[in-house]
């Protein structure tokens, strides 16, 4: 009840119903919020602007609990920001990830880069990242994780979530404690020599001698290893591996995403160099939403809340591109939505969450002040 007073209090004061671009009062320097009421819907639309060249501003991601494994909500992810990374001053959900208590809790469905370290690879394929030149993208991105074995033959690799019969899943560190697949062959994996090593990076070639074959799943993670986990429908057909044996990883991305910092997947992209794209002739339905968007001068944080009677009905992804579109955005991708979808501000999480309070999360874009 003290959130939705605060929500009526802050469109009271700041919110208006518009048809073009609204005006943004300014909250600190280069950073302006607005909460804006439109249409029949209704909608409540929260909006964060932030100014590009302000030297303070930063984009970050966080990990929960930093491990696939473990859920925290958008508040805990702002706060658990290190200090040398600046202070956490706003905050949005970010990609999709396994909700359903299980194995694999946390598990990202998209690309996730984590401060320079390839977490999780693409499903969909869109991402927004931020290049070594510090400026925003999207696209739609594939990878390529494999690994060559001392016969020269070559499997693909999936990294870090479940792994299937007769599939083959490279595990680091960030997973958590253990691998958590069942059955199949697992290979320790140690650095062989000067080889790149930990924390997984894409561009990287390294070079891994085996330090034990295990017959048995769910093998102990440590800082210092990886785990190849070889499903059991797959071992017929791959050479005989044993301890002692060198083989080599190789990672890439296209586009090319070495030196990347930051990048999270989403789905859609909803607005490309300022056009919306044709998104089908499907099903449209309405859900909370959140989205990252830029132009030229500056950043958008946009969540839209939904699945509340009289309060906000939620967007489609062609009326949230629309939305994006009118509030100057040239740039944007929808991020996960649903009971996902917040806004973290000053401390306080801005929006009403359709579950009633925060969810859980498996990850977060966090803007910090350094």
């Amino acid at each position: 009840m003290r959130r939705i007073l605060l929500c009526w209090l802050l469109l009271c004061l700041g919110g208006l119903v518009y048809a073009q671009a609204p005006s943004f009062p300014l909250l600190y320097p280069g950073l302006q919020y607005q909460v804006v009421r439109e249409g029949d819907q209704p909608w409540a639309i929260f909006v964060l602007k932030v100014k590009r060249d302000h030297p303070e501003y930063h984009l970050v991601s966080t990990l929960a609990q930093e491990h696939i494994f473990g859920l925290a909500t958008v508040v805990e992810q702002a706060k658990s920001v290190p200090a040398e990374l600046g202070t956490p001053i706003a905050a949005v959900n970010g990609d999709w990830f396994e909700l359903p208590a299980g194995p694999y809790q946390g598990d990202l469905i998209n690309l996730f880069i984590h401060r320079g370290q390839l977490v999780s690879l693409p499903t969909v394929g869109d991402a927004f990242w931020i290049d070594p030149k510090g400026q925003p993208q999207l696209a739609h991105v594939t990878t390529d994780l494999q690994v060559t074995w001392p016969d020269g033959t070559h499997t693909a690799l999936g990294l870090d979530g479940p792994r299937k019969d007769e599939t083959a899943v490279l595990y680091t560190p960030v997973l958590g404690p253990s691998t958590h697949a069942i059955g199949g062959r697992e290979l320790v994996l140690e650095r062989d020599g000067d080889s790149p090593w930990l924390p997984l990076k894409i561009g990287q070639r390294l070079t891994a001698r085996v330090r034990a074959v295990r017959e048995q799943g769910d093998t102990p993670l440590t800082p210092e290893i990886m785990v190849l986990s070889l499903g059991p429908q797959l071992l017929p057909s791959l050479p005989k591996i044993n301890a002692g044996d060198r083989l080599e990883l190789t990672v890439s991305s296209t586009p090319d995403l070495s030196e990347v910092e930051l990048a999270i997947g989403g789905k859609p992209i909803i607005l490309t160099d300022g056009k919306i794209p044709d998104f089908g002739p499907g099903e449209q339905p309405r859900h909370p939403r959140t989205a990252i968007g830029w132009n030229s001068t500056d950043f958008f944080f946009i969540v839209v809340d939904g699945r509340r009677t009289a309060w906000s009905a939620g967007m489609t992804i062609p009326e949230l591109a629309a939305l994006a579109q009118r509030l100057g955005c040239t740039n944007a991708i929808n991020l996960d939505g649903g009971g996902s979808s917040t806004l973290w501000l000053n401390d306080a999480v801005m929006n009403l969450p359709s579950d009633g309070k925060p969810r859980s999360v498996g990850n977060a874009l966090v803007l910090v002040k350094r």
